[in-house]
């Protein structure tokens, strides 16, 4: 009796949109509401995002790092209602950014905050777990450790999306 009470519960939650079956909600104990700052970690090495050198200037490079806790090290999710999202990182209050005009291969930089296409992420759950691929709204683009190194200073680029784990990131959301 109890487990045809729970099957309706479910039936009649998921009639209701109640139950996200196909990827989890952007929204988590992680998101910003909470102010958390976090480790962006890449999975075939995993090491960090990082602003290259701490720098605090617009144009800054983004590169893998070993994760230490750094500020130049730590990412925050700002969810946008469109649904996409802006990474802004701690040491600077800048955002990650694509370059704009440029194509795939461009290393990432952080940027003031603005609100363009070119600092919208889609969080894009694709791996069946709680990594994500990073897609850029501006360009359709995501982020990518070059080559697959495994090397600290290591360029964080833009590059057409596939599922291989430099582009899978952990630790956001």
């Amino acid at each position: 009796m109890v487990s045809v009470r729970i099957g309706l519960v479910i039936v009649a939650a998921l009639m209701v949109g109640l139950v996200f079956v196909d990827h989890p909600p952007p929204v988590t104990a992680h998101s910003t509401s909470s102010g958390n700052y976090l480790f962006n970690r890449v999975a075939h090495s995993n090491k960090c995002m990082n602003v290259s050198g701490g720098s605090t200037a617009n144009g800054a490079v983004i590169i893998q790092w070993s994760c230490v806790l750094t500020n130049n090290n730590l990412w925050r999710v700002d969810h946008q209602a469109d649904g996409y999202h802006t990474l802004k990182v701690k040491h600077s209050g800048k955002c990650l950014d694509a370059p704009l005009g440029a194509g795939a291969g461009a290393q990432l930089q952080q940027w003031d905050c603005h609100g363009g296409d070119n600092q919208r992420w889609d969080l894009q759950y694709v791996f069946g777990d709680a990594s994500y691929r990073l897609r850029n709204k501006y360009n359709g683009l995501c982020v990518d450790v070059y080559g697959a190194s495994q090397g600290d200073g290591t360029a964080v680029i833009q590059w057409y999306c596939h599922t291989g784990n430099n582009q899978r990131w952990f630790g956001l959301v």
